[in-house]
C-alpha cells in the first residue's frame, strides 16, 4: 500500500494524501482503535480524495479496500518545500512527523470514547 500520495506540488507546497495503518491496540474504554475510528467515520470508507483506478492521482482497488475495511486512515495534508534539503528525505521526514502527531492527537482525543461509568 501506498503511505504517500503527491496530488500537486507548487514552489512552496506539496499537496498530499497519506494513508497510515490504524493501530490494532484498544483505547482506555477497551474498544479497537478500528471499531473507534469507524464509529467516528474517521475510516471505514472509501477514499473522499482520490478516484478509484490504477493512473496518476489515483487509488487503487487494494487501497481503497484497506480503507474500506478500517485497516487504514486517510488523511490530506499540505507541507511546505524546504529549500535546499533533499526534498524526498525531508519529505518523508516530514510525514512521519505529521502522522506521529496525527495518531497522538487520535489517542489524546479518542482515549475515552466509548467509556460507560
Amino acid at each position: 500500500m501506498s503511505k504517500i500520495h503527491v496530488l500537486e506540488r507548487t514552489d512552496k507546497t506539496y499537496r498530499l494524501v497519506l494513508h497510515a495503518p490504524v493501530p490494532g491496540a484498544s483505547n482506555a474504554a477497551l474498544f479497537t482503535w478500528k471499531s473507534v475510528l469507524i464509529k467516528l467515520g474517521l475510516t471505514g470508507k472509501v477514499s473522499e480524495a482520490m478516484d478509484e483506478g490504477t493512473g496518476p492521482g489515483e487509488i487503487t482497488a487494494a487501497e481503497n479496500a484497506l480503507l474500506l475495511s478500517g485497516d487504514v486512515i486517510e488523511f490530506t495534508h499540505s507541507l511546505l518545500v524546504h529549500p535546499g534539503v533533499t526534498e524526498l528525505a525531508q519529505l518523508e521526514a516530514d510525514i512521519d512527523q505529521f502522522l506521529a502527531e496525527k495518531q497522538d492527537e487520535i489517542v489524546a482525543k479518542y482515549d475515552q470514547y466509548g467509556r460507560v461509568i
